[in-house]
């Protein structure tokens, strides 16, 4: 491989003797490099970068996150068919507890039931008529189809349903055949559906999809599509066994991903045999298989418990009612949407109808702090304006939600004349961990003593909990209420101390913010000037963090947003978000905090990536290497740039075409028409670059990027006489294909190329379409005149050719 260009003098800052005295930022590496090389003899005139060697670290960081959302959320390109199911397997499987024995299962599904209780309902009759009824699911008489026992299926289920609430007391189920009902996530994933669904009945046959449902079924022909292997301990999976696995867990991931959940319950059936599944932010969890045409009671149990504690049992969060009510005036909500496409703080592409915007708006419920809740006010009441302005694809992990939302009173049409309402809030929904501080406390100690410049601001954070049930003289004390806002993780975690096994699972507590700050996606950006000064003042606001020894560690593109609001309170033109996994570097723990890698795998520094750093440990400089692959990410999206194919360098989970890029290709981005810009993204590069230059270059001339120099760059390129004045919006960007259809559409490019060529010269009989002839002519006549430069360009293109082939 030929030894990569050195960086280019020609591209390199004046001196700092040739700045003006007072400058308030130091000059780039690159002149100081330059300087100090010739007064140093045996320094070297032009170091290479050479390659980034990987060094073992002293320490083993935790796992990179490969999440699916950290995968896929920013991929580039299309993926091939079945990627998507693929990682969502894949990711689900680190998450996974054993099987667990039916009992212990239905108590952690269904806790405080005794559910034996259900036989005083569910006579002897009953379950005689059930076990008839299962022993008629059967395959279908050709070629052994599964989809006739879909039917059969569904109808043993209901009969449990209807005889277990003929009081009415319990949820009034229904279980209906969607496998046609096919349906995404969002509009990049593929289409899928279970074989089943259970839903509310009152929900029967009104359009909803699958992904709406209270529970999800799926059902396959033969014991070995089982993916849990009926329960046998073997070296590996098999492949088929691999393929359900995926299915069904991309069916929960999908099933999270369209409704707000806590978690999610469902049946496999395997011909014969069953098995529950339980989805949460924490963990995969299933039950032993069980034979139940031949013992149907944990069905009965599965079911009852099903259906005992309402939606919350269900997993449903009742905290968010959906669609928005039709007490909340629709003339409000659709001109407050019409305002905030004008403000761009909802993409102006997804125009929806007044329909459609009413069923994708919720009504949000924030439950107050626990100091200032009473039984007349338990919680503030807020509406979204239509669908979540982001939504996490991984089933586990934080599961951030965010809407741009109002407080109720804001939408009421009772407000006089000449009201001035307050203006938009971002709602914040994730899954915190239970061992770190909430998004609130930690935004209390970025401000504390005082705005922090380029940091968002939070109103007030709380974790969601369930209103506790009111209790009367007449009916007495009710059940327990079921608290489905904190994930099973401490309960697996106590299982496996107990056999001796390290606890594996993360805690996570349902969490809802409210952000002050309402911004503007970086990929939303109305002109480059206004790209530049937001990520400016964000890094204006890293560096405060800083400066009070704390380090945000999760750069990525949503996490730099763009001030709707620039000419209010606070004027910074941008502002950092999502500061969950921040470093109090003051703190015991911050040693153990910052050698856990966090982020997203496209804007990670690829030391941190590559595991290159000797301790470990984040430090500021991987932030700000972070803040460079937003603006390439950003830059090669959504301007007019040299840069061939972004997949190249994002959508790999290894971090080799980034570190590829900075090394090889940083120095020869270009953005058209855009000087200021294409320097500015080129010194950038060198800055990160000088991190990760051969040990021989001398150390002085390393490890340049920080604070100081960035922000010396976005001010020289702001400040440049050449920024154009028509500065263009952000482009949209279209996926690139996948890389099958790249390679087919090569395939076509070169052949027809080849068949032309061919025609052309004669050598080929085919008969040339009409207006072909003339063009033929004309090449053949320009050959003429230079026959010597056309035989050695044919070919040294042919000899490429041959080089690719």
């Amino acid at each position: 491989m030929a030894t990569p260009p050195p960086p280019s003098p020609s591209v390199a800052p004046p001196s700092p003797s040739s700045g003006p005295p007072d400058s308030p930022r130091p000059t780039t590496p690159d002149a100081t490099f330059e300087s100090a090389a010739a007064n140093v003899s045996n320094a070297p005139a032009t170091p290479t970068a050479g390659k980034i060697t990987k060094k073992p670290a002293h320490t083993t960081p935790h796992k990179l996150q490969d999440s699916l959302t950290s995968v896929t959320q920013y991929e580039s390109s299309k993926r091939e068919k079945g990627f998507h199911r693929t990682v969502s397997g894949s990711e689900a499987a680190k998450h996974t507890h054993s099987a667990m024995k039916l009992d212990s299962f239905l108590s952690l599904c269904f806790p405080n039931t005794e559910h034996n209780e259900v036989f005083d309902t569910f006579k002897d009759t009953h379950l005689e008529e059930f076990q008839q009824r299962l022993g008629k699911v059967k395959l279908g008489p050709k070629h052994n189809r599964e989809r006739p026992m879909y039917a059969r299926i569904s109808n043993a289920l209901q009969y449990v349903f209807d005889t277990l609430n003929a009081d009415g007391n319990l949820l009034d189920l229904y279980v209906q055949d969607v496998s046609r009902d096919l349906q995404s996530g969002d509009q990049n994933l593929r289409e899928i559906a279970p074989d089943l669904d259970i839903r509310l009945k009152n929900d029967k046959g009104d359009g909803l999809p699958w992904t709406q449902a209270l529970g999800i079924i799926e059902v396959k022909k033969t014991r070995a599509e089982d993916p849990l292997q009926e329960d046998k301990v073997t070296t590996r999976m098999a492949q088929g066994h691999v393929a359900t696995w995926n299915r069904t867990m991309e069916q929960a991931t999908v099933a999270f991903q369209a409704r707000p959940r806590c978690h999610l319950i469902g049946i496999g059936f395997y011909k014969d045999i069953a098995r529950f599944y339980r989805w949460d932010r924490s963990a995969v969890t299933f039950s032993t298989s069980f034979a139940y045409k031949a013992d149907c009671k944990p069905l009965v149990k599965f079911l009852y418990g099903f259906s005992t504690f309402g939606l919350a049992g269900t997993g449903i969060d009742t905290t968010i009612t959906c669609p928005v009510p039709d007490a909340i005036p629709r003339p409000i909500l659709k001109r407050k949407f019409d305002d905030a496409m004008k403000d761009n703080l909802i993409d102006p592409m997804k125009v929806i109808k007044d329909e459609e915007l009413r069923s994708s708006s919720f009504l949000i419920s924030v439950p107050l702090n626990e100091e200032a809740r009473s039984e007349s006010r338990w919680a503030e009441k807020y509406v979204t304006l239509g669908k979540p302005l982001f939504t996490s694809r991984s089933l586990h992990g934080r599961g951030t939600r965010t809407w741009l939302a109002m407080q109720t009173a804001v939408i009421d049409s009772r407000h006089a004349e000449g009201y001035q309402p307050e203006r938009y809030v971002i709602i914040k929904d994730s899954w915190r961990d239970s061992d770190r501080l909430s998004e609130s406390e930690i935004y209390e100690r970025i401000h504390e003593g005082g705005h922090m410049f380029g940091v968002a601001r939070c109103r007030r954070g709380v974790d969601v909990v369930p209103r506790p049930p009111q209790e009367t003289e007449d009916s007495g004390p009710p059940k327990e209420a079921v608290n489905t806002h904190r994930t099973c993780a401490s309960s697996l975690n106590e299982l496996r101390t107990k056999a001796g096994l390290k606890a594996k699972y993360v805690e996570r507590i349902h969490y809802r913010c409210i952000l002050e700050s309402v911004g503007i996606p970086l990929t939303r950006f109305r002109s480059t000037r206004e790209l530049l000064e937001a990520v400016r003042d964000a890094v204006k606001g890293h560096e405060g963090m800083l400066a009070k020894k704390i380090l945000h560690r999760d750069i990525s593109v949503n996490n730099i947003m763009i001030n709707a609001y620039p000419n209010e309170t606070y004027t910074e033109k941008g502002f950092l978000i999502d500061p969950e996994y921040a470093a109090f570097l003051n703190d015991k723990t911050a040693t153990s905090d910052l050698r856990r890698i966090t982020g997203t795998i496209q804007f990670i520094a690829v030391a941190l990536q590559q595991k290159l750093e000797s301790d470990g440990q984040h430090k500021a400089w991987h932030d700000l290497e972070s803040v460079y692959w937003v603006l390439i990410y950003t830059a090669g999206r959504h301007t007019k740039t040299n840069i061939p194919v972004l997949a190249r360098i994002f959508d790999g989970e290894d971090g080799e075409g980034k570190g590829s890029f900075v090394l090889t290709r940083c120095t020869t981005i270009t953005v058209d028409g855009h000087a200021p810009l294409t320097e500015c993204l080129r010194k950038y590069g060198k800055l990160v670059r000088t991190h990760y230059l051969p040990d021989e270059v001398p150390i002085e001339y390393r490890n340049k990027l920080t604070h100081d120099a960035v922000l010396k760059l976005f001010e020289d390129a702001l400040d440049s006489p050449d920024w154009p004045k028509d500065d263009p919006p952000a482009r949209p960007y279209q996926l690139d294909d996948d890389a099958t259809t790249q390679r087919n559409n090569i395939t076509a490019s070169d052949k027809t190329s080849t068949t032309r060529s061919a025609q052309e010269s004669g050598m080929s009989g085919t008969a040339q379409p009409g207006g072909a002839n003339p063009s033929c002519s004309r090449k053949r006549k320009r050959s003429l005149h230079g026959a010597e430069a056309s035989d050695q360009s044919q070919a040294h293109s042919s000899g490429s050719k041959r080089a690719r082939g």
